[in-house]
């Protein structure tokens, strides 16, 4: 048989080669079909984009202006808080201010309202209208009360949107600001208080006890309770006495030293001005002035506050001008009066998210609505935009696509029988050069399963290409090598399991050879001390008992004492058993109660110092540890140290606790220590326990000078829960 239909290089050169030629007649169908699949994939692309991106700069420029807006609202707000301040500190200090005032206010009882007022030529309107005739306490309110012109003004000045700044007190005094000629004039046509007083607006009622609105009790009415809110507030739009159309006041409460309330500072702001200048286009507004259609603004319960008249008819909205009984009519009206489900499902969507975009069919059109919140007034900030118009862009791109297509496919036809004759050629050289790695590879798999790692990993070092192949020749490499690295690994693995298993078999004999040790000198005690005394106990008892013995107190007491003794015996033997300090204090103050112990049962010396100026957190096995560790050191102090003298001191870091135990004792050699691998809770045992627990035991001594053991261990942070102890 050819060697060429036998190798997989002469079988692969003839696989393509008829797939070549199976495949070119439909070729062209697919090709076209896919590059119609192309045109409208860019086509959704494309639009997806667009929308992407109107979205995007619909939803910042809304967010950008309503900030905006919602900036001029705070400044306002906070220029009448200031002027509250400057009121409050003169009704804090009235007798001084009334004293000094700053400039003498003439006041005329003006007949046709029986409202007292200054001259017209006067900067500052000033109105008394609170009783018939002004009162020496009256006059001496509107002295003091001079010394705010200068800051009414001013108010006004940094205020640009304003037509007014005043304050209006609880005794009925109001001074007025304004450079609006029919404002001014038209505060002398006020209305008789009978008529209305300008204490019952909503300026100055909503900031009064509801249980104190009417009018039977001026005094009560007035007076403030002694915590209330020193904040501004914004009123409702309303229908101001003095200007046509629309006006919001933004009013700060003035108080007293006392905590009584002494009126309002307020600042009037036109809304027609702020409505207007929101729904005139801006400069940033210009590339989508075709397709936003408008925008309109609505309060916090979907009232309309703008909104344009020729839009009416899209939303459904029935609008009755020829009803309107007052001005203010025109507020009544909610986007959630409009008939169409679509717009009133969008208005609680609104109300209820502070910035939204979604979309909305109206007629059989989508259209995007973008809104975003005021938050100082609560009001939203809507733009109302087209969606056909945002992608008008996108149909002239598929058009355009169309005809390239169209073109494309021209093209591919002719030039693609060409490029197949070509492509003959360059695969049986690619498929050539290819496959030789690729044998090279297999004959190296071989090797590897008959465990010659080091030499298959220097024959694949040789392979040196930047293709898939090379990859594959890399990551065989890698592999090899973690296989070499995994036996290097396992054996180890296996040393150092021998080697644990060996530690826990000696840690379990230290455990089991500790227990015995326990319960011997638990019977020890309980042998010595506790059964003894009970028996000397019982021996007096049975004596006491005999025939013509008598019973005396002093033998009652000498077995209470017995009884006694046998009772601090077995208090001793549980507190040695389990010392209940653990549960209540930390290691330190645990050690140093050990330390007194020590001190008082064996007359030691011993000198405790205690680092720690704060708690740390050890696991409850770990805490019990040191405590026993410390306490076998003591142990081994008497015993082995000859000495009653040492200093134990206790420290810690971030991450462990540090306990050192040094005296001054005969020392010991650590070498022979470390070979003594003896069972018991000594130095070794100890030694174990703490690697168990991740820390550790360090033993600086020599003969005769002394013996320093330091024993470290792991905190738990406070950041670990407790549910970690």
């Amino acid at each position: 048989m050819h060697p060429l239909r036998t190798s997989i290089t002469g079988k692969l050169f003839i696989f393509i080669c008829l797939s070549l030629l199976i495949t070119i007649l439909p070729l062209f169908l697919i090709v076209h079909n896919a590059l119609q699949q192309f045109g409208d994939y860019a086509y959704k692309t494309n639009a997806q984009q667009i929308t992407n991106l109107s979205n995007a700069s619909l939803s910042a420029l809304a967010m950008e202006q309503a900030q905006k807006y919602d900036q001029v609202f705070t400044r306002i707000k906070s220029s009448a808080s200031l002027l509250a301040r400057k009121a409050s500190d003169v009704y804090g200090n009235l007798d001084m201010y009334s004293q000094n005032p700053l400039e003498m206010i003439p006041l005329e009882l003006q007949k046709t309202n029986q409202i007292f007022f200054t001259p017209r030529s006067h900067p500052i309107i000033t109105v008394f209208w609170g009783d018939q005739k002004i009162s020496p306490y009256i006059g001496k309110e509107i002295n003091a009360l001079s010394h705010l012109g200068p800051y009414i003004r001013k108010v006004q000045e940094i205020t640009p949107e304003s037509v007014a700044s005043h304050i209006i007190t609880a005794s009925g005094i109001g001074r007025y600001y304004t450079k609006n000629p029919k404002a001014k004039s038209q505060c002398f046509n006020l209305p008789s208080p009978k008529e209305f007083d300008l204490r019952n607006g909503e300026p100055v009622q909503m900031f009064m006890d509801p249980k104190n609105r009417d009018l039977k009790n001026r005094e009560q009415k007035y007076m403030a309770r002694n915590n209330m809110e020193q904040g501004a507030k914004w009123t409702d739009p309303y229908k101001d006495d003095v200007l046509d159309g629309f006006m919001m006041t933004a009013a700060a409460p003035i108080i007293d030293n006392s905590g009584n309330f002494k009126g309002i500072a307020g600042i009037d702001i036109p809304l027609t001005t702020i409505v207007m200048d929101l729904l005139q286009e801006k400069p940033g507004e210009k590339r989508y002035k075709e397709a936003i259609l408008f925008k309109f603004l609505m309060d916090k319960q979907g009232k309309l506050i703008g909104f344009p008249k020729s839009y009416f008819d899209l939303f459904d909205i029935e609008i009755y001008t020829k009803k309107f009984k007052y001005s203010r009519d025109i507020l009544n009206y909610n986007l959630g009066d409009t008939r169409n489900p679509e717009i009133k499902k969008a208005a609680n969507l609104i109300l209820d998210n502070r910035d939204s975009l979604f979309k909305v069919n109206i007629n059989n059109e989508n259209y995007l609505f973008t809104a975003s919140s005021l938050p100082e007034t609560g009001w939203h900030l809507v733009l109302v935009s087209s969606e056909k118009d945002l992608l008008s862009s996108a149909h002239q791109t598929r058009k355009a696509l169309e005809t390239i297509l169209s073109q494309v496919s021209g093209h591919y036809l002719k030039y693609s029988a060409a490029i197949i004759f070509i492509a003959v050629f360059f695969i049986f050289c690619a498929i050539k050069i290819i496959i030789q790695p690729i044998k090279h590879l297999t004959q190296l798999t071989q090797k590897v399963s008959e465990g010659n790692l080091e030499m298959v990993c220097d024959q694949v070092s040789h392979i040196n290409r930047k293709d898939e192949i090379g990859l594959l020749a890399d990551a065989f490499k890698q592999m090899v090598k973690k296989l070499i690295l995994s036996e290097k690994n396992e054996k180890a693995h296996v040393l150092s399991l021998e080697k644990q298993t060996d530690q826990l078999k000696r840690l379990n004999e230290h455990l089991v050879f500790s227990e015995e040790i326990e319960r011997k000198t638990i019977a020890s005690d309980l042998h010595d001390s506790i059964a003894q005394t009970l028996a000397i106990g019982i021996s007096k008892i049975k004596t006491m008992d005999q025939p013509g013995t008598g019973t005396n107190a002093h033998d009652l007491r000498q077995i209470q004492r017995f009884l006694e003794q046998a009772i601090r015996d077995i208090r001793a033997l549980i507190y040695k058993l389990n010392p209940p300090i653990l549960d209540d204090f930390d290691i330190d103050i645990a050690i140093g109660f050990l330390v007194e112990e020590t001190n008082e049962q064996y007359h030691t010396e011993f000198t405790y110092i205690n680092n720690l100026e704060d708690p740390v957190r050890l696991k409850d096995a770990l805490k019990l540890m040191l405590y026993r560790a410390t306490g076998e050191m003591f142990t081994n102090i008497l015993k082995h140290g000859r000495t009653k003298k040492a200093e134990i001191e206790i420290s810690a870091t971030e991450t462990q606790i540090s306990i050192r135990v040094e005296d001054n004792g005969i020392g010991m050699d650590v070498k022979k220590i470390k070979k003594m691998q003896g069972c018991g809770f000594g130095l070794y045992s100890i030694s174990e326990r703490m690697e168990h627990f991740n820390g550790s035991l360090t033993i600086h001594s020599k003969p005769d000078q002394g013996t320093r053991i330091i024993l470290k261990a792991p905190i738990i942070p406070n950041k670990v829960n407790d549910e970690n102890n």
